[in-house]
């Protein structure tokens, strides 16, 4: 293959989905058998490539950044938006210098960085390329390639892979804050992300909960509030939500808490740091044996009404397709 494909690094996505072998290399995750007696007729004045997929009314242009061509291959690098690329290769022959016979392809992806928008882009054309009934329109030329029917286990990662980043990027849309993703997320992570995205998109929701610690100031207004709450069922509490995502500090706001069927786990020692009063944040841990919460929270910024531009948005649209 041509040196755009020989120098790909295949970086930001979980390892057995789109990672390397074990002797280092990158390892493509599409291969395409490309049906026969299809042309590609390259000009060279084309700048983009387009990627479309008639059934579904999808559309995507991206900007060629490198081509190459030998022998046997063709190879195209483009942006598919900031930090990340794509990489098609397609081995064949030429019939001439600018017609092409194709037989096969492959692709494979870069990111700058792994940002939740970058994931969330790469991730989402890696899955279309599993689920498409076909990829149509390449190099201005009426091609069509059946899509590469992965695994189920690794479509489905991928797609779950494409929820975390996108609910990442309307946390940082919303509270202005950047993530980076780590290679492997632990499911703990996930469920925090889930949390905060609700806490976005919902404000108020009922969610599992099971055990957690909050921090409280120890004034003579807490230690009230704390010595009735031992006598109740459910603890309502409020303060300010600061917590930490991926690495990345950031604050709620206010918030109101219902739980159901609480128990003051670490009651005792609550009770004698309150009864100090001198403003210390004291930690409370408490567990519901209902298994839920009502959480409100009263100060995360209202979503605008278009969120993304156009190029994105196109892609989020894609969701129930892939889905279903």
């Amino acid at each position: 293959m041509s040196t755009v494909i020989d120098s790909l690094q295949t970086i930001g996505f979980p390892m057995h989905t789109l990672g390397r072998a074990s002797d280092g290399q990158s390892v493509h995750p599409a291969y395409f058998p490309v049906p026969g007696n299809q042309k590609i007729t390259l000009n060279d004045p084309e700048k983009s490539l387009r990627l479309s997929v008639p059934e579904w009314g999808f559309e995507y242009d991206a900007p060629i950044i490198q081509k190459d061509k030998s022998e046997s291959a063709l190879a195209v690098k483009v942006t598919l938006d900031v930090d990340a690329v794509m990489i098609l290769g397609i081995e064949g022959s030429w019939l001439d210098d600018v017609t092409f016979l194709p037989e096969s392809a492959d692709v494979d992806f870069e990111q700058e960085i792994n940002s939740p928008r970058a994931c969330f882009v790469t991730s989402t054309f890696a899955s279309l390329l599993q689920i498409a009934p076909t990829i149509h329109d390449l190099f201005g030329s009426t091609i069509d390639m059946p899509a590469w029917k992965g695994p189920i286990p690794d479509i489905s990662f991928m797609l779950q892979w494409r929820q975390l980043a996108y609910r990442l990027m309307v946390i940082e849309r919303a509270l202005g804050v950047n993530f980076l993703l780590p290679p492997d997320c632990s499911e703990q992570a996930k469920l925090e992300v889930a949390f905060v995205y609700r806490a976005v998109t919902e404000q108020r929701f009922i969610a599992a909960f099971d055990r957690e610690e909050f921090y409280l100031p120890a004034t003579e207004t807490y230690a009230r509030k704390l010595a009735g709450w031992r006598k109740k069922k459910t603890i309502g509490l409020g303060y300010i939500y600061n917590t930490e995502l991926l690495s990345a500090e950031f604050s709620l706001g206010r918030f109101s808490a219902k739980i159901a069927d609480a128990v003051i786990e670490n009651y005792a020692e609550a009770e004698q740091a309150m009864a100090r009063q001198d403003g210390n944040s004291v930690p409370l841990v408490i567990r519901s044996l209902r298994g839920e919460a009502e959480w409100n929270f009263l100060d995360i910024p209202k979503l605008p009404p278009v969120i993304w531009e156009e190029k994105i948005q196109r892609l989020v649209d894609l969701d129930r397709k892939l889905s279903d």
